[in-house]
């Protein structure tokens, strides 16, 4: 198989970027993991129907992800609509100064799977269509 494109997207609008008197409860109880706000779900669903409707060929094979919640959530949509799996990814996140006062440790394989069903520990090959 040949690589022939990449889709890199950022998470949706976060819960974080609302006023503080509307920011839900993190729902891996992870400092600095917010879920998305209603305006970032509606444009997770929007990224998963553009996805969707590309022709088979240039739709995505495999999904990787931060395994920050927000991450998560912005490609379940895609996910579901493309019968994919989401594989966790470390690498694959924002940098952080170290004199941040918190640098936050995102959520496990285990934890997500808790929210997501389509969260997936490991990857090879033989799962790309």
């Amino acid at each position: 198989m040949t690589l022939k494109r990449i889709y890199i997207a950022r998470h949706g609008y976060g819960a974080n970027w609302l006023p503080i008197d509307q920011q839900p409860e993190n729902p891996t109880g992870i400092d600095s993991d917010p879920p998305l706000a209603p305006h970032g779900v509606d444009q997770s669903k929007e990224m998963g129907e553009y996805f969707y409707n590309l022709p088979e060929e240039e739709q995505p094979q495999l999904i990787f992800t931060s395994p920050f919640y927000r991450c998560v959530e912005t490609v379940e949509p895609t996910a579901k609509n493309l019968k994919l799996q989401v594989f966790l990814e470390r690498g694959v996140g924002e940098w952080y100064k170290p004199d941040r006062g918190v640098i936050p440790e995102p959520a496990n394989h285990e934890r997500l799977s808790k929210f997501f069903d389509n969260v997936s520990k490991e990857w090879d090959w033989a799962t790309v269509k």
